[in-house]
């Protein structure tokens, strides 16, 4: 990392996030207003039961940036593989630095299919950048292909607006808690919010709000 730091705790260690950026903003979200703590919903005894259950738990944290939500995750399930998919260069160079032992950093995107994806920046900062298909650039993988990689347990995606045609109820089904972040706010006409409202519909599942992310839900 190049460049001054802001030091900043949570329980066990020191993270240094890069000042100026948009990386204490994200840590705030995460450690301050509590973003990925199901623990707080009554869903929580059922979900943790699960986890338990599961012999291979894996969570997918899609849109990573530089690794909050995969400490968060890390810290509240230990025994839990997570794949942390954060497509632009300098987000994962501290994804890397940040992820403990049980988070797979990948320099990849979340997609309706897999393929190949470019990075574009439209300039609101290090937790906006966006990916659009193409013929060659980084990996991109379904959620159907990740979740060949454990027992499917949490699907956090938060990828400005990339959501688009994502969701598959098959899919939602598999995991105990779905985040995600709609940014129909940001593109309108788009409807990047459609598949998941489509196969959330699908299910027999809670949905809960928790910042701006909406959380489907069934242990």
């Amino acid at each position: 990392m190049i460049g001054p730091v802001h030091r900043v705790s949570y329980p066990g260690r020191d993270i240094d996030l890069r000042a100026g950026t948009s990386d204490f903003e994200t840590f705030v979200e995460v450690f301050d207003l509590k973003t990925y703590d199901l623990s707080r919903f009554p869903q929580w005894p059922a979900i943790q039961a699960r986890y338990e259950r599961l012999e291979h738990p894996l969570i997918i944290d899609a849109g990573a940036n530089v690794g909050m939500a995969s400490l968060w995750f890390a810290q509240q399930f230990p025994r839990a593989t997570i794949l942390a998919l954060e497509p632009e260069a300098g987000n994962f160079a501290e994804l890397v630095r940040h992820a403990p032992a049980n988070v797979r950093p990948m320099l990849a995107a979340i997609a309706p299919e897999d393929g190949f994806a470019a990075v574009t920046d439209p300039g609101e900062g290090e937790w906006g950048f966006r990916t659009e298909r193409a013929d060659t650039g980084i990996p991109a993988y379904s959620v159907a292909t990740l979740m060949k990689e454990g027992d499917p347990f949490i699907l956090k995606v938060d990828i400005e607006g990339g959501e688009k045609g994502l969701f598959r109820p098959t899919d939602v089904a598999s995991f105990a808690a779905v985040f995600m972040e709609p940014h129909d706010w940001m593109l309108p006409g788009e409807g990047t919010s459609a598949s998941f409202l489509a196969a959330i519909a699908a299910l027999d599942r809670d949905l809960l709000i928790s910042g701006a992310n909406l959380v489907s839900v069934k242990a």
